[in-house]
């Protein structure tokens, strides 16, 4: 990818943000495209041009990232305000009435976000949410404090690659805080009237979403693997039996909960046994997942794999299995020093392997890595296409990156996968090209009861219409890119140029900003509509 390409298609957020009379963005470029660099432009606009405050809002794994980049790509200074005490001084100094040569950036966790039950929170000039589908649950906390410090800021922005993770109600909650005067129940009114019409174009007046494919030819190509693992009949019996005497005994009625043993079943007979009592007889046999794992990373000894599981039991398990190899793990339960030093020992050591539990799906970057395994799949494929993200991205050195897909035969995973499958019509590198995965008339004996699985069919239909809505969603600014004069990708040069406009650039643009505007118009009156209701 050319560096005007690159840059050009990062300065079209600016220029769609400066445009709206909301003045809000929703991000939902694909994981690896550099969201980050695209709200650095923002930031940096922001701080020389405006001349106005900043706080980036994000995970907490993601402070040190966010404070890297910034200063490494734009030369900006990021203030730690990660705890009340570093919030409350933050507010201290915008309210002191400096004029600011060049606008301060703040960050901020969303776990502050969290545990505050009201936040003072000072006029800015910008708000960045990043992974804004953090704050999609509006029962929470979060939710509110991320809409009060959108109603104190002029511009917002959100950033995710799933925005929509298990329902369109998802969506109706970030664009609630984007646009805070909009209400989470009108909004979820205003897109699921939108969601099957032609309404739905306009949409991307107010969002991007732009993918690897779209961007350039130049990207990483995938190897896409299916490892088929079936575990001894013996077992699947004996997972059953224990499953449906625990219920009894507890009259559980829970459909959860027996998922949760199903999935912990499929991922490792260990881990499984190791959740019931600690006297239960196992089966001895040998693990044919763990033995299928020991034999991929023998087949590259010298290289970085990258291994992804649902449970920290499992991730303990192989760390223990695997021999003369550097074996780290990242789970929730580390501090962020931890995950830090934990990734700089992954990125300094060249054949290390890295087991992560969910925490490590979102934010990080290793694209010096080219070897992954899913052990677990999750049966959301927009989560296993966020873990692929970690290294089919931007500065993966290597031509072909290796997704191996661990698929346990007769687990309720491989079951739900197949049936979303079917329904989303997934083809060849589409959410890793997980499907096809087993032969549907197969008489293997399964690891689930037919309850649970409708219940994880009934939860998995929300998540295939949001990911039909996704798959709807295109991009139509892809012409911008090439009528950009990339000397505008020079942020040294801004100060010079006349911000009366838009953009300075918006003259190389006319057609686009005239088609933009008449879908802007669309979805301003759409929804006006829904917030006089």
């Amino acid at each position: 990818m050319t560096n005007r390409t690159f840059s050009s298609y990062q300065l079209l957020h600016l220029m769609k943000l400066r445009s709206n009379p909301f003045h809000c963005l929703l991000v939902t470029d694909g994981v690896g495209v550099g969201k980050t660099i695209s709200a650095g432009y923002v930031v940096y606009h922001q701080a020389h041009i405006e001349r106005k405050p900043t706080l980036l809002v994000c995970p907490p794994i993601l402070v040190d990232k966010w404070k890297m980049e910034m200063s490494h790509r734009f030369d900006l200074e990021i203030r730690d305000a990660t705890t009340n005490e570093g919030f409350e001084l933050m507010f201290d100094e915008l309210n002191s009435g400096v004029k600011w040569d060049i606008g301060p950036i703040y960050i901020c966790s969303y776990s502050l976000l969290s545990r505050s039950d009201s936040l003072q929170v000072p006029s800015l000039g910008l708000v960045i949410y990043d992974e804004i589908h953090s704050v999609r649950n509006a029962e929470t906390k979060s939710f509110i404090n991320a809409k009060t410090i959108s109603s104190n800021a002029k511009y917002k922005m959100g950033l995710s690659a799933t925005p929509i993770n298990n329902k369109i109600e998802d969506l109706a909650s970030i664009l609630s805080v984007l646009i805070p005067s909009l209400n989470v129940g009108n909004a979820n009114e205003l897109v699921n009237d939108i969601w099957e019409s032609p309404l739905i174009d306009s949409f991307s007046s107010m969002a991007t979403r732009f993918l690897k494919e779209e961007i350039s030819e130049e990207f990483t190509k995938r190897s896409v693997h299916t490892e088929v693992i079936e575990y001894p009949e013996e077992y699947t019996i004996l997972v059953n039996q224990l499953i449906e005497n625990l219920m009894s005994q507890r009259g559980s009625t829970s459909f959860f909960e027996r998922i949760i043993f199903y999935r912990l079943a499929s991922s490792s007979p260990k881990a499984f046994f190791k959740s019931f009592n600690s006297n239960q007889e196992e089966i001895q046999f040998e693990d044919p997942k763990l033995n299928r794992l020991t034999k991929l990373l023998d087949s590259k000894k010298d290289e970085r794999w990258l291994i992804f599981t649902e449970f920290k039991e499992t991730a303990a398990y192989i760390e223990k299995s695997v021999d003369n190899r550097i074996i780290l793990v990242l789970s929730g339960d580390k501090t962020r020093e931890e995950r830090e030093a934990i990734a700089n020992i992954f990125r300094s050591e060249p054949n290390c392997i890295m087991v992560m539990t969910p925490v490590g799906s979102e934010g990080l970057d290793f694209q010096f890595c080219s070897n992954l395994v899913n052990y677990d799949l999750h049966w959301n494929p927009m989560k296993i296409e966020q873990r692929i993200g970690r290294i089919d991205r931007i500065g993966q050195e290597k031509d072909t990156i290796f997704i191996h897909n661990f698929v346990a035969k007769g687990g309720i995973d491989e079951k739900v996968l197949e049936v979303i499958g079917g329904k989303l019509g997934l083809v060849s590198d589409t959410f890793a090209d997980i499907m096809p995965i087993i032969d549907a008339t197969d008489n293997t004996n399964s690891i689930f009861d037919q309850g649970s699985l409708k219940d994880e069919l009934k939860k998995a239909d929300e998540m295939i219409s949001a990911a039909k809505f996704y798959q709807r969603f295109v991009s139509s600014d892809l012409e911008v890119i090439d009528v950009i004069n990339s000397e505008f990708c020079n942020t040294d040069n801004w100060v010079w140029l006349d911000w009366s406009t838009v953009v300075p650039w918006s003259t190389h643009c006319g057609k686009w900003v005239r088609e933009n505007q008449i879908k802007l118009n669309s979805f301003i009156e759409i929804i006006n509509a829904y917030k006089n209701d």
